[in-house]
């Protein structure tokens, strides 16, 4: 009892960790709406044909996600254990595996960049698809800025540094905002002056948490010397903790891709109205990074400090908070929906096509949030394989097949993908809390 009261000291309080990611992600859902709003008034499919090239960053990063929530999980857990030197090599290894991954999955995405996008974007006109390649392989050349910039954001978090990240963070959106202003407004680069904000703001992102990282001392300390010193047998402790998640990951991602490929197999209108209600769900549900990353930290620590029915109370107080916020930032979207929609299109049609939609961002909020908590928590439990194959099915088996039959057979259009993907998500979240509530979860920890 003793050694775990000592264990769950050397972790952070809930509300002094929970509090700058709080922050964090107001101010980037704020920038991001702000970004957004930019983008949608660049031409009547800008929005969609970004859609599609952030489709395929997404899927990428989840490939990527092997090396960040692999150590991000070993982090939490060394840092609930006490285990100074453990964590500290994971992070060195964790930023030497970052560069060699990021770059290679780069320079191959570039290589492939023309007949990927014109697999996924069937039925478009040629100025639609080149607006979308341009875009693409422009936001391409900054995956080693975003790669660098999750893992180091991981593992701070995990740790129980939340007040760098938001800093950090901070630095970012303003960059970004700032380089699509000139970019875009005073350039007049159109949708490539959007790419280029991603680019310039991803690497400075990277440049400022690279700094953190090395300055980091409390729960972990890192050398250039050990960074490269690689330890062969640790990599493939990483890699074997993050790559349910990867499977998981890319499920979702590619269901995603097909699913935008079918949304622009119904036309510029349907994919841009698609493509708004989306942007708006960043606002509503502004609580999912919150609760991933609070739940992935906070219940992490108790489950290190082997504590596992506090971590459980943990798991349900971040998720109970998370779904109120939810159905109020939702309710505040529905109250006002020609505004909001309004903030992101100029067009009449999409405009009021989208305000009149605009309750179905609720519909799926829950469930999203939901799921949002309890993979996560999953995962830090020991039990990321049952998410990866519980995920996939609900994504292949329900979500994908129910987009096609709510979208194409039964013309309902973009209701139908929403109607498609709430389902799964009700599914994964049940079966995740489920497996919360198991007497396996907790039990096995890296």
């Amino acid at each position: 009892m003793k050694r775990n009261k000592l264990l769950a000291r050397q972790g952070v309080s809930g509300f002094r960790f929970a509090f700058p990611v709080i922050l964090e992600n107001i101010f980037t859902v704020f920038i991001g709406l702000v970004f957004s709003s930019i983008l949608g008034k660049i031409s009547l499919s800008s929005l969609a044909a970004a859609g599609t090239g952030n489709q395929v960053i997404s899927c990428v990063t989840a490939f990527f996600c092997i090396v960040s929530t692999g150590a991000s999980i070993m982090v939490a857990l060394n840092t609930g254990k006490g285990d100074r030197k453990k964590t500290s090599e994971i992070v060195e290894h964790a930023v030497f595996l970052t560069p060699i991954v990021s770059v290679s999955v780069t320079i191959l995405l570039l290589i492939v960049s023309a007949p990927l996008m014109r697999l996924l974007m069937p039925g478009a006109d040629e100025a639609f698809f080149r607006e979308g390649l341009s875009y693409f392989r422009v936001v391409a050349l900054s995956l080693p800025g975003l790669m660098a910039d999750n893992t180091f954001l991981s593992v701070l978090r995990s740790a129980g540094e939340s007040r760098v990240p938001l800093v950090c963070t901070v630095i970012m959106n303003v960059v970004q905002l700032i380089a699509a202003y000139v970019f875009v407004s005073v350039l007049g680069l159109q949708l490539v002056g959007a790419g280029l904000a991603y680019v310039v703001c991803r690497y400075v992102g990277m440049l400022a948490l690279g700094y953190a990282i090395f300055k980091h001392h409390r729960a972990f300390q890192i050398s250039l010397s050990g960074i490269l010193k690689p330890n062969f047998a640790l990599i493939k402790q990483i890699f074997s903790v993050g790559a349910p998640n990867v499977i998981d990951g890319i499920a979702v991602q590619g269901g995603y891709i097909l699913i935008n490929s079918m949304l622009i197999g119904l036309g510029k209108n349907d994919s841009s109205i698609y493509n708004v209600l989306q942007t708006l769900i960043s606002f509503s549900g502004i609580c999912q990074p919150i609760v991933s990353v609070s739940v992935t930290t906070l219940t992490g620590h108790k489950i290190g400090a082997g504590d596992i029915k506090a971590a459980r109370s943990t798991f349900r107080r971040i998720l109970a908070i998370g779904l109120t916020a939810t159905v109020v930032l939702s309710a505040v979207l529905i109250a006002f929906p020609s505004f909001f929609t309004g903030l992101f299109t100029d067009d009449p049609f999409i405009h009021a096509e989208s305000a009149r939609l605009i309750a179905l961002t609720l519909l799926f909020a829950i469930p999203a949030v939901a799921v949002n908590a309890s993979e996560p928590g999953v995962r830090v439990g020991g039990m990321s394989k049952h998410v990866a194959v519980t995920c996939t099915l609900c994504v292949w088996l329900i979500r994908v097949p129910l987009t096609w039959l709510f979208s194409y057979k039964f013309t309902l259009g973009v209701p139908g993908v929403f109607y498609a993907n709430t389902i799964a998500c009700y599914a994964r979240a049940v079966f995740a809390t489920l497996m919360i509530h198991s007497k396996s979860w907790g039990r096995k920890i890296a």
